[in-house]
């Protein structure tokens, strides 16, 4: 009889928190995926669970107690990941902390003490969410693990900011290539609307409708899914070209301050020439969509671009909309089915073009 060949055992995770709601709700939701938990409450629990070894990766709340029952304290959390740094600096991390604890100075301390994969606000966003989710920053901490004892690759670099190196054709970071030319896009425009935002107390911010108009997006809901889904293109790969490990919120901030740039972080023009202005086109018109249908917001925006005349390719919206390619199957036939959009070519790889019904604004 042959043998059977092993089975890759789950993931496994240590959560640290002292709040018993949230171990619970970390521990299920974990589990949900397929990866195990252990729950701890103090630094001083989460020391001795971890000396025994046998963790994929950490899930760690910064404001926690040296033992259970004493005051919590951000500064707690942090040691705690200093020295996890120290010892094991392989071990991924993902830091969750409540909304009052996630300002930029924060996120700088954290980056400083140890090497996070992710930073999370609680309470935690559901899939479907602008930001990106527990179960997202999990698997990356998992995948991650992996990657590394497979390879026997150094463990990677936690980055402390750098300089957006623009070039007429693209934007790179530490030589590798984040940002295509001025003209491929709305995530180019909003590179360059960033970089010029900048004042005596550093970058500016701005919501996601105010710079949507700025950029001549369709809509907040535009610029929100676009940045959503570079942040993830990028962190991925920036792991995978320089080793480097950065947050969502490494290069482009956000939250009650605006989209702007991280305070690490600085801008370089490569031309000849002084750094000109991007033109901004102008802002497409609102569609006008049949009534009776919740339309989503990816539908909204989908529905603006072929108002303006613009033919969609499906596996570029997947990737921008960062949805599977059964959910934007699902928001495409809707809006075929009103007459929105119209098909050309077979396959799962085709364009669409505005239907007889879409009509903008006048």
């Amino acid at each position: 009889m042959p043998t059977a060949l092993p089975q890759p055992s789950a993931p496994n995770a240590l959560v640290v928190d002292d709040d018993p709601d949230i171990l619970i709700e970390v521990t299920e939701r974990l589990e949900a995926i397929g990866h195990r938990s252990k729950g701890v409450n103090s630094v001083e629990e989460a020391r001795a669970t971890l000396a025994q070894g046998g963790w994929d990766y950490l899930v760690l709340d910064l404001e926690i107690p040296i033992k259970f029952g004493r005051p919590n304290r951000v500064e707690n959390g942090l040691a705690l990941l200093g020295e996890i740094n120290q010892k094991d600096g392989h071990l991924p991390v993902v830091v969750i902390t409540a909304h009052g604890h996630d300002s930029s100075d924060l996120a700088a301390a954290v980056i400083s003490a140890g090497k996070p994969l992710d930073f999370i606000r609680k309470p935690f966003p559901r899939p479907g969410h602008q930001q990106r989710t527990l179960e997202d920053a999990v698997r990356k901490a998992a995948e991650t693990q992996v990657r590394q004892r497979a390879g026997g690759r150094a463990a990677p670099t936690i980055f402390n900011g750098g300089t957006l190196r623009f070039n007429p054709d693209r934007v790179d970071l530490m030589d590798v290539p984040i940002c295509g030319n001025e003209d491929s896009g709305l995530m180019r425009r909003i590179f360059d609307h960033l970089r010029q935002s900048i004042g005596p107390a550093g970058w500016k911010g701005h919501t996601a409708d105010v710079l949507a108009a700025k950029v001549g997006a369709a809509g907040g809901a535009s610029v929100s899914s676009t940045i959503k889904a570079w942040r993830t293109r990028v962190v991925d790969l920036l792991l995978k070209r320089a080793n480097y490990t950065l947050t969502d919120t490494s290069i482009i901030l956000s939250g009650s301050g605006g989209y702007r740039f991280a305070k690490n972080i600085s801008v370089e023009m490569v031309e000849a020439e002084p750094a000109k202005v991007t033109p901004v086109p102008a802002a497409k018109a609102a569609p006008v969509l049949p009534e009776g249908t919740r339309w989503n917001e990816r539908q909204v925006a989908i529905a603006a671009r072929l108002a303006g005349g613009e033919i969609v390719r499906r596996k570029d919206l997947e990737t921008e909309f960062a949805v599977s390619d059964k959910t934007l199957k699902r928001d495409l036939t809707a809006m075929k089915a009103k007459g929105l959009a119209l098909p050309q070519g077979n396959g799962s790889d085709h364009t669409w073009m505005a239907g007889p019904a879409l009509k903008s604004k006048g």
